[in-house]
């Protein structure tokens, strides 16, 4: 397992003389030019840090030039909606909420694996965000993701070949934090199912 092999790291640190903190910090770091995409089993840690997620409450609707023509699987889409998320311990189910007050649900299992996608783009805007210096050089950009059969009801289309998938994004080194993720997506895609929505994380220090 690939955190497996970042905590090995900072024990062999320690054996060179490394204090605990330096050997923690390099754990952590991230490589110039590193990419990285795998799934895995999550940590008990991770599974915490993402309990602590929270959605901002407004979500779009991603349309391209063919508007609303091209979405499929929502009855009577919008652009815009307003969004909440609850965790249970099974579940997080996505409830959105259009200007009429008409509502549909999504939901997923909670999160136990999850697909990974770190990469050093090597562009000013992630490179801008600067990492605290005891932690790393290199700040990632970062994508977890969860990918499940599609679980839709209210005014999503309920399909049985169709799949969604939640996407965190953000950037920081090889450690986990809920803060590292800004924004979010969700992704369904099926024979009759096609629409992305999305939208902003709130940071977890925020007050509710």
């Amino acid at each position: 397992m690939r955190f497996d092999s970042l905590r090995l790291a900072a024990v062999a640190l320690l054996l060179t003389g490394l204090s605990a903190g330096k050997a923690l910090a390099c754990a952590c770091c991230a490589s110039e030019a590193e990419r990285f995409e795998g799934s895995r089993p999550l940590e008990t840690y991770e599974k915490e840090e993402l309990g602590k997620i929270r959605l901002a409450a407004g979500a779009r609707l991603s349309l391209n030039e063919a508007g609303f023509d091209a979405v499929k699987g929502i009855v009577r889409p919008a652009e815009e909606y307003k969004v909440t998320l609850e965790k249970t311990q099974a579940q997080w189910i996505f409830t959105f909420t259009d200007a009429g007050g008409r509502s549909g649900r999504l939901a997923i299992p909670s999160p136990r694996s999850a697909r990974l996608f770190e990469i050093d783009p090597r562009v000013s805007s992630v490179r801008n965000e600067k990492p605290p210096a005891q932690v790393a050089t290199v700040w990632l950009y970062k994508e977890w993701r969860f990918e499940h059969p599609l679980d839709a009801a209210g005014f999503f289309s309920s399909a049985s070949d169709a799949r969604i998938t939640l996407i965190l994004h953000g950037t920081g080194n090889h450690c986990f934090s809920a803060d590292d993720f800004s924004h979010w997506t969700l992704l369904a895609k099926g024979r009759n199912t096609r629409y992305t929505l999305y939208g902003e994380l709130v940071p977890s220090s925020a007050k509710e």
